[in-house]
């Protein structure tokens, strides 16, 4: 007895997309259509994905597959693990992963889908074909023209325009032709032998001339084969098509036990999550989720206006193993990454290069990523307007900035720096240029810093709010404003910052330093803070538990709990 196959289900309810690639799982679920009941009668490209472990419960995934058979029978796969390590073995997960078969019934009968693009039906949408004459009586005809169709319309065709010496009428419009250069561009040999079809033509001749033809030539499917089996290329009506043009992409890592839609194996999965993305581009935005598992990329992901690329948690890995960026944000609006990890392979060392980086972009939301082991800066823009970095983790930087948002010169921007925790990076942890009117808020830095470095940063920067930071245990400077007017410090703790060389606290660290140089900071307040067992706890101020005035500036500190190497007060 047949079963219906459920569709994937994704966040509030049934998938409306092109599930591309399905799983079938073991438990076999069942769900109810409201059209038609759904049959997986085959599947393409289909792998075994298992995992197994120790009886103790360690995962080991050292099983071999001895038999794998999707092709004896419609309804079921046959396979043999074997046990070859001379240890008990435990089988902790399994599933099949493929491109299903579907048999679609309804009041038509029964048809399958085999032969359907749906990925071209996502990127192109739905191609209908015609057929309205006396000339096509069968079934095959149709077949044939179906199948030569989908073979031409999937495929990019290559135009060519040429000028031809004379007037030469022996030419028509669609008439079939091979065209045979070969010539010389640019000092290399090029050779062209093309099947062609004409699309245009152009005589032109002057009352003394010979003329010219130009011809616009369309290369054509050459050494066309009717290879379908099946009338399915058609479904009757449009009662058994799958609805298309989904708001959510699902792009399953290569070890993922689960419903997905594009699928990577493992290796230059940038290929798959590029296509899921430049599909939602094409629709004007959309969600791509990633799957749990780690996704291995190759090149940089490039990331579109109104996208939201969103993973499933601490889980959803994406590791960088390239001469380029991670993920990069160019001249575009509204983007959205969230929930999952970023880090680089120990192989990758180009210190050029950042985990995430943002170039001209506005309405940026980086939100619960976790940043780890950055060879470069772990999350930069430059130029970069309303930036909110919110309920990251950024650790293991031991090169440059955690996070570094940049503008230019006579330029300002905006950002919004909240709630993320930075521990256990050797450089700065956030550095800001030209913003305005701008938040850094509530963050933690623990455990991280060199000597001379800053844990919080600001450069040229106006009315930015510096407001309950907590920078424990810094090796360097907690809070540094160099330029820029009207920045507030307040309520924030800094304990713990210094650098020891032979015994001594090395005076360039300090709890809060405001420029004395000719570009100082003007009308910086500071308030509230708490400030203890810092090299200096403010720049060229000579003071122990007594509140500091803020040399070269016109604010004095008010409210502020200040200490110097003396513990808490």
């Amino acid at each position: 007895m047949a079963e219906e196959v459920p569709f994937t289900t994704f966040g509030e309810g049934v998938h409306r997309g092109m599930p591309n690639w399905w799983w079938y799982v073991a438990r076999r679920q069942i769900a109810k259509r409201r059209v038609v009941s759904r049959e997986i009668i085959g599947l393409k490209s289909a792998d075994l994905i298992h995992d197994a472990g120790t009886v103790a419960g360690g995962r080991t995934n050292d099983l071999t597959e001895t038999v794998f058979d999707v092709t004896t029978r419609t309804d079921a796969a046959r396979f043999l693990l074997t046990n070859n390590t001379g240890n008990q073995r435990a089988l902790l997960d399994i599933g099949i992963k493929g491109k299903p078969v579907l048999r679609l019934s309804g009041a038509d009968g029964f048809v399958h889908d085999s032969f359907i693009d749906y990925e071209s039906v996502e990127k192109n949408g739905e191609i209908k074909l015609k057929i309205d004459n006396d000339f096509i009586v069968t079934k095959i005809q149709v077949e044939k023209i179906a199948d030569f169709w989908h073979k031409e319309g999937r495929q990019r065709k290559h135009y060519y325009e040429l000028t031809l010496v004379g007037t030469q009428y022996n030419f028509e419009i669609a008439e079939w032709y091979t065209l045979d250069l070969n010539y010389t561009l640019m000092g290399k040999d090029e050779f062209i032998d093309s099947l062609v079809s004409v699309e245009a033509i152009s005589i032109e001749r002057t009352f003394d001339g010979i003329g010219t033809t130009s011809l616009i030539l369309k290369e054509e499917e050459a050494n066309w084969v009717f290879d379908a089996n099946s009338p399915a290329r058609f479904l009757s009506g449009g009662s058994h098509n799958r609805s298309v043009r989904p708001d959510v992409i699902t792009v399953g890592a290569s070890t993922y036990i689960g419903p997905a839609d594009l699928l990577c194996d493992g290796t230059a999965d940038q290929a798959e999550i590029q296509d899921a993305i430049d599909m939602m581009a094409t629709r004007s935005g959309g969600i791509v989720r990633l799957t749990e598992g780690q996704f291995n990329i190759t090149a940089t992901l490039i990331i579109y206006g109104n996208i939201k690329l969103q993973g499933m948690g601490i889980n959803t890995i994406i590791e960088k193993n390239c001469n380029d960026h991670g993920i990069t944000l160019s001249s575009i609006d509204n983007i959205f990454l969230e929930n999952f990890k970023i880090t680089r392979n120990a192989t990758d060392t180009d210190g050029t290069k950042d985990l995430i980086y943002g170039s001209s972009a506005n309405n940026i939301f980086i939100k619960e990523i976790i940043f780890e082991d950055s060879y470069r800066y772990s999350m930069k823009t430059t130029q970069c307007n309303n930036v909110n970095i919110i309920d990251c983790e950024f650790s293991g930087n031991t090169q440059d900035d955690d996070i570094s948002i940049g503008g230019f010169t006579g330029i300002t921007y905006t950002a919004s720096i909240i709630n993320n925790y930075i521990h256990n990076s050797n450089k700065r942890a956030i550095v800001c240029y030209y913003l305005r009117n701008s938040v850094v808020s509530k963050n933690k830095i623990i455990n991280s810093g060199t000597n001379g470095t800053h844990a919080i940063k600001l450069d040229y920067c106006d009315y930015v709010t510096v407001e309950g930071n907590t920078v424990d245990n810094f090796r360097g400077t907690a809070i540094d404003v160099n330029a820029g007017q009207s920045n507030i410090l307040r309520g924030n703790t800094l304990f713990n910052n210094h650098f020891y060389s032979a015994g001594i606290v090395n005076i360039n660290c300090m709890g809060i330093r405001l420029d004395s140089s000719a570009t100082a900071p003007q009308d910086t307040s500071v308030i509230g803070n708490t400030a203890y067992d810092n090299g200096n706890i403010v720049d060229h101020a000579s003071c122990d538990f007594n509140q500091p005035h803020i040399y070269n500036d016109g604010a004095s500190t008010s409210g502020g709990t200040w200490a110097e190497n003396a513990g808490p007060p």
